[in-house]
Formats: C-alpha cells, structure tokens, sequence
C-alpha cells in the first residue's frame, strides 16, 4: 500500500471490506474513542420541545408551532465539540448518544 504524505504519523488500517486505508494520529485517535465509547440517551432535546410547548407562544397553527419549536431547540441545544475534531456535532451530547 502506498501512504500518501501528510502531517503527523501515519497508521495503516484495513478496512472492513479489505481495503487497505491510512490514518493519520488525530483520525486514529478520534476513531479510537468513537469505538471507545458507550451508547446513552440524552433528555436534553425532550426537556428542552417540553420547555417550549409549556410557554404561552402556542397561539400560531401547528406547522407553524412546529416550526418555531424547532427554532426554540436549535437555539438553545448545547453543541458538543470534542478535542480534534474538525468537523463537529452529534445527535446528542457525546458520541454514541442518542436524544429521546
């Protein structure tokens, strides 16, 4: 397998499939801990539609309710950003976390 040349170690990984793939420190190290970690659930996207639907803004249609409530948790969900990460956001709180 030829590595291509880029910053940091290179780790060779076989893929699934057998294909021969490489990996740098920080991809290694993120895959790592994605395997690493445990599957949880997150109330944080239920407490939160709670929050909204318990206010006194329920006088619009249902679409549009619906609309505002998604408004209400994308400006108010915490996004988790991990270290190394350059692309960032998960459905939940951590890896392998999901919302309820």
């Amino acid at each position: 397998m030829a590595l291509v040349a880029c910053r940091g170690i290179i780790h060779p990984y076989t893929h699934a499939e057998g294909r021969q793939m490489a990996m740098t420190d920080r991809v290694a190290r993120l895959r790592q801990q994605s395997l690493d970690a445990n599957a949880t659930l997150s109330a944080e996207r239920a407490k939160l539609v709670t929050q909204f639907y318990q206010s006194d803004r329920l006088l619009a249609s249902v679409p549009v309710r619906r609309a505002l409530a998604f408004q209400y948790l994308l400006d108010n969900k915490t996004i988790g950003i991990g270290a190394g990460e350059l692309i960032v956001g998960e459905k939940g709180p951590a890896a392998k976390a999901a919302p309820t």
